[in-house]
């Protein structure tokens, strides 16, 4: 029933996109063109607190099954009233590999304080383990045995628009190691398209470390532009021959970042960021092969970046080593959290007991305590004297 919940939310938005001139309006701005509209089922959540409630519920479908797949928000626990979670929003259906829809993201057209929203992690979509367009580029993938990894739906859909169709984006997060995983199931090597910003390269950073730790090769292109939309938008046969001509090896682009007028600071700051990748490496020859190309850009010995590396190294297993790690026993026990949530939250207590299991006898008590308690008094004092 969520799946289908899901599903006649994309075709109800789908319906209002057709039929919204601002909606309409701001696609036109973007150049999607109406194929790729139909193809990645993109549509626009209208401006109103429970439109798409109200049409769901029409549908059919419970007030549970509208929350449970995500549409709904409901501000407080006794509080009726469902409000749509996404309004006035490009919305961009998230499916499995197989096509299933397992949720949404959705791009403010109002001004809103969050450009991007995405649905909540539920039964079907866990953010961390999928991917956006898979499903439309799992065909190319394993054709090419490469998969090209962008930041946004947007640029997604840009790269289609190109003709390049071996391309998804992580669903409203940084990449993880899940998502390696099932990049590995595809892909024999991974070519980033991230932003040109600085927040592009820390991603694209994090991206190399966890491909290479899995033994994924890794390249990279630069594009003349913010983002692949954007290049796509200016001349989207220029973005085409980036991704199909100059990706070159993830270390290798490190190279050109290197200058000969460095400074002991920027050297420093430059080797802070490339001992961090080197380490993630899962081959000494690979590791070799790195230090031979960039010692020489940086004017020293292989044997000295090699050296400066290990002692890095070390310092960092040594300090991971020095951590201590957090006790596993709960902090505090069942009554106290009790109590701690009564007096935070005195207009709830008569759920506490849907939500922590306790002893009759231990309830009394804590009823006794929170009862004659002012709420003036600190909460610590009065876990002390339990």
């Amino acid at each position: 029933r969520i799946r289908m919940c899901l599903e006649a939310a994309v075709q109800f938005y789908q319906a209002n996109l057709r039929s919204s001139e601002a909606a309409k309006s701001y696609i036109e701005k973007r150049v999607v063109p109406a194929a790729l509209l139909e193809k990645f089922s993109i549509g626009y959540a209208p401006d109103g607190y429970s439109v798409t409630y109200e049409h769901l519920l029409k549908c059919g479908f419970s007030k549970s099954e509208v929350l449970a797949a995500g549409l709904g928000i409901q501000r407080e626990l006794q509080d009726e009233r469902i409000l749509d979670r996404f309004r006035n929003r490009i919305m961009f259906p998230i499916t499995d590999a197989q096509g299933a829809v397992i949720g949404f993201g959705g791009r403010d057209l109002g001004g809103q304080d969050a450009k991007y929203i995405n649905s909540p992690e539920g039964l079907l979509y866990h953010k961390s383990s999928v991917l956006f367009g898979l499903h439309q580029a799992r065909e190319a993938i394993r054709k090419t045995k490469q998969l090209i990894l962008v930041e946004g739906y947007f640029d997604t859909v840009a790269c289609h628009k190109a003709g390049i169709e071996n391309v998804v984006a992580a669903s409203g997060t940084a990449l993880t190691e899940d998502h390696v995983r099932l990049i590995k199931r595809y892909a024999d090597s991974v070519i980033l398209c991230l932003d040109m910003d600085e927040a592009g390269q820390k991603a694209a950073d994090r991206a190399f470390q966890l491909l290479s730790r899995a033994d994924i090769p890794v390249l990279t292109v630069r594009i003349p532009s913010k983002d692949p939309d954007e290049l796509a938008i200016e001349d989207p046969s220029k973005l085409a021959h980036i991704l199909q001509h100059a990706a070159s090896p993830y270390i290798e682009m490190l190279l050109s970042e290197v200058s000969p007028s460095m400074s002991d600071i920027d050297r420093k700051a430059y080797l802070d960021r490339l001992f961090p990748l080197l380490a993630s490496l899962s081959s000494s020859l690979d590791l070799r092969s790195a230090i031979e190309k960039i010692a020489p850009a940086l004017k020293v010995l292989d044997n000295e970046l090699l050296r400066d590396f290990t002692s890095w190294k070390s310092r960092e297993q040594q300090g991971k080593r020095a951590i201590i790690a957090l006790p596993e026993e709960h902090l505090f026990a069942s009554f106290e959290l009790c109590i701690g949530l009564a007096l935070l939250y005195p207009k709830q207590r008569e759920f506490l007991r849907e939500l922590i299991a306790l002893d009759e006898k231990i309830w009394e008590a804590v009823r006794l305590r929170i009862s004659s308690a002012p709420f003036s008094e600190s909460s610590l004092d009065i876990l002390a004297t339990v």
